[in-house]
C-alpha cells in the first residue's frame, strides 16, 4: 500500500465510521464539569538517551516545515536544518517570552505577540500582521488569512486582506491552535481548550465554529498530519488520539501509551505518530497503516521532552524544557 493509500484509509474511515468500528468521542456539554488541566508530567533523569543530545538552554517549542527546523529556546528562536546528528544553526530571531506558540504555515513561522502577529520566514526576516484583538495564539493557511486565537476569551478572529477581521463564537478560550494541510480543500483549523479537554475545529471560510468533541480525560497538545489528518495526545489519560478534520473533525482511533504522553509528532516519511511519555522517558511510534494504531518503535527520550518533530527526511527531534538539550534520531 502507498504512503498517499495508507492517508487515504484514514479518510475514508472517518467518512463511514461504523464500517471501520470506530466512534466519535462524545459531545462536549457546556454544563460538563472540568475533566482536563493537563500538563507534563516530570521525568526522571535519563542517563542514555538515544540518538545525539545538543548542549542548548530549556526548549520550549519546535517547529518544523520540511527539513527547516525552528527551536525555541528563551527569547530567541533558532532557525535551521538537521544534517547527519548535528543542528545546523542558519538564523536567530528574537522571539520575546510574551509572544504564543510557534506554529508552522507552508513557508513561515508564525507566532502570536501582544501587539501583532509575526510571520518568520526561512531568511531570518519578519512579517508583521497587525491584529484588532489580543491574540495569544495564530495560524496561517495557506491561501494567506490569518486567524487567531486567545488563551482568556471564547472567540477567534479570521483576518482577510483588505477586510475587517470577522469574529467566530467557540467553545471555551484557546490554549492551543494549529494548521492542517488538506489537499482535497481548505485548510483545517483545530483548536483546544485544556481545562474542559475540548477539541474543535473553526470553519474559518464560513465564519462558525465546528463541531465539539471530548478528548479523552486530558488533552495535551495537538499536532498536524496530512491531508487532514492530526494527532492528540491524551495527557490525563495516557492515550494517543488519530482524527481527521478534512471537512468535520472526527475521532478515527485511539490507542494506550505509556504514562503521560504530551507532544505528538506526524512522520511523514514513515507515515507514523509519534508521542512521548516525559514520566517514562519514552518515545514511541505507531502506525496506522492496517486501520489500527500498532507500535513501531520505542526509543529512549532525553528528560523532559516536551516539544517533538519529524523533519520530512524521517529524523526525529525533541526538545527538553528543562535544559537536558536538543536530542536528535534517526530511526531505523
Amino acid at each position: 500500500m502507498s504512503n498517499a493509500s495508507k492517508i487515504l484509509g484514514i479518510a475514508l474511515c472517518t467518512a463511514t465510521l461504523a464500517g471501520c468500528g470506530t466512534t466519535v468521542t462524545e459531545v462536549a456539554k457546556d454544563d460538563q464539569a472540568p475533566v482536563g488541566n493537563a500538563s507534563p508530567a516530570a521525568s526522571p533523569q535519563q542517563t542514555q538517551p538515544d540518538g545525539t543530545v545538543i548542549g542548548m538552554p530549556a526548549i520550549s517549542d519546535l517547529d518544523v516545515i520540511g527539513n527547516t527546523l525552528a527551536v525555541r529556546s528563551e527569547d530567541a528562536l533558532l532557525i535551521g536544518t538537521v544534517e547527519g546528528q548535528k543542528f545546523v544553526q542558519q538564523h536567530k530571531v528574537d522571539l520575546s517570552k510574551e509572544c504564543g506558540d510557534v506554529t508552522a504555515s507552508t513557508s513561515s513561522f508564525i507566532s502570536a505577540c501582544p501587539d501583532d502577529v509575526k510571520e518568520i520566514h526561512f531568511d531570518g526576516n519578519i512579517s508583521t500582521h497587525p491584529v484588532d484583538h489580543p491574540a495569544s495564539v495564530a495560524v496561517k493557511t495557506s491561501s494567506g488569512e490569518i486567524i487567531t486565537g486567545n488563551k482568556d476569551q471564547d472567540e477567534v478572529w479570521v483576518y482577510r486582506e483588505g477586510q475587517e477581521p470577522k469574529n467566530i463564537r467557540v467553545e471555551k478560550n484557546t490554549d492551543q491552535m494549529i494548521r492542517v494541510g488538506n489537499d482535497d480543500g481548505p485548510d483545517a483549523v483545530v483548536r483546544i481548550n485544556r481545562e474542559y479537554s475540548v477539541i474543535q475545529d473553526v470553519h474559518w471560510e464560513d465564519n462558525e465554529p465546528g463541531p465539539i468533541l471530548r478528548v479523552g480525560s486530558g488533552v495535551g497538545t495537538i499536532a498536524p498530519g496530512e491531508r487532514g489528518v492530526l494527532l492528540a495526545s491524551d495527557t490525563v489519560g495516557n492515550q494517543l488520539a488519530l482524527y481527521a478534520a478534512s471537512e468535520i473533525i472526527r475521532l478515527h482511533q485511539t490507542i494506550d501509551t505509556p504514562p503521560s504522553p504530551w507532544a505528538v509528532a506526524w512522520d511523514q516519511q514513515r507515515q507514523w505518530a509519534w508521542t512521548v511519555s516525559t514520566q517514562d522517558n519514552v518515545l514511541l511510534a505507531y502506525s496506522p497503516a492496517t486501520g489500527t494504531l500498532e507500535r513501531q518503535q520505542e526509543l529512549r527520550a532525553v528528560e523532559n521532552a516536551t516539544s517533538l518533530a519529524v523533519t520530512e527526511d524521517g529524523v526525529v527531534v525533541a526538545g527538553s524544557n528543562s535544559g537536558a538539550g536538543l536530542q536528535i534520531i534517526t530511526p531505523k
